[in-house]
């Protein structure tokens, strides 16, 4: 399988390929462009003739918007967001688990939850 391809589960335990770049993501000022950030993934270090050399996707760009707290809050999100992905699908699954284990929905908050939980999951492409 690609490295593009990472197998999350869903909702109902099935398994869905989703087509972004491997992680884990990570953010790299750009010192070339002050106040701009590349998020990259698929990082491969190897060493050639002792030094290391690195390949890797980049997957975005964050532009300098004229406030450098903001932009590297910004690379820095947009980095989590394969960990923040996987730990919410598992977090959801935990949840689904325990609702269940109680009958039903076990009271309108869990449900509440469980519903934005897999709203997010639906807007970042989980089938």
């Amino acid at each position: 399988m690609p490295p593009y391809e990472q197998d999350m589960p869903t909702q109902d335990g099935r398994v869905a390929a989703n087509k972004w770049t491997g992680g884990p993501w990570q953010s790299q000022h750009d010192f070339d462009r002050e106040g701009e950030y590349t998020i990259i993934g698929n990082v491969d270090g190897e060493y050639i003739d002792g030094y290391q050399h690195n390949t890797y996707t980049t997957v975005a760009e964050v532009y300098d918007n004229g406030n450098p707290g903001e932009d590297r809050a910004n690379a820095r999100l947009i980095a989590a967001a394969p960990d923040l992905y996987e730990a919410l699908t598992a977090a959801t699954a935990m949840l689904a688990d325990y609702v269940h284990s109680c009958g039903g929905i076990y009271d309108e908050r869990d449900q509440e939850v469980l519903a934005a939980a897999r709203v997010a999951l639906a807007k970042a492409g989980a089938a």
